[in-house]
C-alpha cells in the first residue's frame, strides 16, 4: 500500500477502501492486545490477593469464597476474568476488592471511563435517546435510553451531593478560613485586575467576517509587590491629568462621555503663575517649584497573566 501511494496526488477508489480497511483492522488489532492484556493482568492480580485488599471499611475483615466470572466493558472491548470473591460474615454480604478498588458496583459492567463519558454525553446533549446513539455511534457501547438516563442521573446526583457537602463544609468554616486561598495556593501581596475592550481592524479576515472591524475584550490579572508608605506617596493630581486639551482628546474618545460641542477649560481654581522679577533667585525657586511635574510611580508587577478575545 505505501508504495502505491507515494508520490500520488489523488488516490483511487479502489486505495482509498483499501486504506480504511488497513486502519480498522490495525484498530482492531490494537483492541484485541488490549483485551489480552487487561485479562492477564486481572487474572494475574486476581490469583495473589493481599490480605490487606480483604479489610472492607468498618474495619471487618472478608473471609475469602473463591472466584466469580467478571466481565467488563470497556472503551475498546469487553473484558472477562476470574475475580476474586469473598465474604463478610458479619454485615453478610459479598465483597470483591478488585470492584472496590476500581470503584464500580457488584452488579456493575460498565469501565468508570466509559460511565464517566456516558454521563457527561447524558447531561450536555439535548435528550437521552441522543445520547444513546452518540455513545453507540463513539464508544461503540450498545446501552438503552433508560439505562443513559439512570446512569446520568445517579452519577449527578452524587455529583450533586458532593458539592452540598462542600458548600455546607465552607460554611462552617470561620471567616478568616473561608478567605484563605487553597492549598498549594500562594497569596500575592497585592492583587490586581483590569478588564479593557475596544475596536480594532483585521488584515486577514475570516471567511465569514463582515467587516474588518472586530470588537476586543482584554483582562489582565496582576501580582503586585507590596510597597506599604506612610503617607500619600503622589500628594498632587499628576501633571498629565491637568493637560486640558490632552484630557479633552482622551475623553472624546470614550462613547458618549463628553457632549458634542462642549469644549474642556481650565478650572477658576486653578493655581495662577505666579507674576515674579526674574532676578531674584528665590522668585526662580518659587516658579520652578509650581511648574514642576508630579508623577505618579507605578507600582512593581511580579506577575501578569492576560486572557483576551477577539470576534
Amino acid at each position: 500500500m505505501a508504495t502505491r501511494t507515494v508520490g500520488k496526488t489523488k488516490l483511487t477508489p479502489e486505495v482509498r477502501q483499501r486504506l480504511v480497511e488497513v486502519s480498522r483492522e490495525a484498530r482492531e488489532v490494537g483492541f484485541e492486545l488490549m483485551r489480552l492484556l487487561m485479562e492477564q493482568t486481572n487474572t494475574r492480580q486476581a490469583q495473589q490477593v493481599p490480605a490487606a485488599a480483604l479489610q472492607a471499611e468498618p474495619g471487618e475483615v472478608a473471609t475469602s469464597i473463591g472466584t466469580e466470572d467478571r466481565t467488563l466493558e470497556t472503551e475498546s472491548c469487553k473484558v472477562s476474568w476470574k475475580e476474586p470473591a469473598a465474604y463478610l460474615p458479619k454485615s453478610r454480604k459479598a465483597f470483591f476488592s478488585q470492584s472496590k478498588a476500581l470503584g464500580l458496583g457488584v452488579d456493575e459492567d460498565l469501565s468508570p471511563s466509559v460511565m464517566r463519558k456516558t454521563a457527561h454525553l447524558g447531561a450536555k446533549l439535548g435528550s437521552f435517546a441522543s445520547a444513546a446513539e452518540s455513545v453507540a455511534e463513539t464508544l461503540e457501547v450498545e446501552l438503552t435510553t433508560k439505562r443513559v438516563e439512570r446512569l446520568t442521573e445517579r452519577i449527578g446526583r452524587g455529583r450533586v451531593a458532593e458539592r452540598g457537602s462542600a458548600i455546607t463544609d465552607w460554611e462552617a468554616l470561620p471567616l478568616v478560613e473561608k478567605l484563605a486561598a487553597p492549598k498549594g495556593i500562594k497569596v500575592p501581596a497585592v492583587a490586581g485586575v483590569s478588564c479593557d475592550g475596544e475596536r480594532m481592524q483585521r488584515c486577514e479576515l475570516p471567511e465569514d467576517a463582515k467587516s474588518h472591524w472586530c470588537e476586543t475584550k482584554v483582562g489582565v490579572l496582576l501580582e503586585i509587590a507590596g510597597n506599604p508608605h506612610d503617607c500619600d506617596p503622589c500628594p498632587q493630581v499628576p501633571t498629565k491629568f491637568l493637560d486640558v486639551v490632552r484630557m479633552e482628546q482622551v475623553t472624546r474618545e470614550i462613547k458618549r462621555a463628553v457632549p458634542k460641542g462642549q469644549t474642556f477649560e481650565p478650572s477658576e481654581k486653578s493655581p495662577p503663575t505666579p507674576s515674579v522679577d526674574s532676578s531674584s533667585a528665590d522668585s526662580l525657586e518659587a516658579v520652578a517649584s509650581l511648574t514642576e511635574e508630579s508623577f505618579a510611580e507605578p507600582p512593581e508587577v511580579e506577575s501578569r497573566d492576560v486572557a483576551a478575545k477577539g470576534s
